[in-house]
């Protein structure tokens, strides 16, 4: 990923959805480099982000497009979003929907397939999310980020790896029971 079209394009998503008052949070890579990097993960392969799916329609893709942007919503299971995917100058970026379980008070994203306990996080780390500075701008993240980049990377989250190999020690997860309520509850 050239690292100055990412830092053009992370800018203009966050003007899109600043414009549309929705909330986001660095989350995974972006969030690793922010925190780890001070800027973004040089062998990172896209932008990965965050947004409450409530605020999910199809104006955000019709915002997005009117900047340029590539934006096509990923539809994995019966009908809920999971991501929007954009793209602009050769950079991808995951605009992953926050899916609230309240049974268990965790937040979903029906990305992947299959999909690992990374789709699963407990939600306190979203309700008490706080800005961090990234590129120079304040943007949100899950809080506390150290604890959060241990739950998705485990403990050794500050050593760079260019490989998945963190994955390793993730089990594979259903997403059916989630799924199965959100259904039953109309929660798109």
């Amino acid at each position: 990923m050239n690292l100055e079209s990412a830092k053009q394009a992370f800018f203009e998503i966050k003007e899109v959805l600043d414009s549309l008052g929705i909330i986001f949070y660095l989350n995974h890579g972006i969030l690793l480099g922010a925190i780890r990097e001070k800027g973004f993960i040089p062998w990172d392969k896209d932008i990965d982000l965050r947004m409450p799916a409530e605020k999910q329609g199809p104006h955000v893709c019709e915002e997005f497009k009117k900047k340029g942007f590539l934006c096509s919503p990923t539809i994995l299971y019966h009908n809920l979003i999971s991501t929007y995917v954009l793209r602009k100058n050769h950079v991808k970026t995951d605009l992953a929907l926050n899916h609230y379980y309240e049974p268990e008070d965790l937040t979903i994203s029906l990305s992947g397939r299959p999909t690992t306990q990374n789709a699963v996080h407990p939600a306190r780390f979203y309700r008490k999310a706080r800005p961090i500075e990234f590129m120079e701008v304040s943007v949100l993240a899950p809080y506390p980020p150290e604890e959060f980049l241990e739950f998705i990377y485990n403990k050794e989250w500050r050593t760079p790896v260019r490989d998945k190999s963190y994955l390793r020690g993730h089990k594979r997860i259903s997403l059916e029971k989630y799924i199965k309520y959100f259904i039953e509850n109309g929660i798109k």
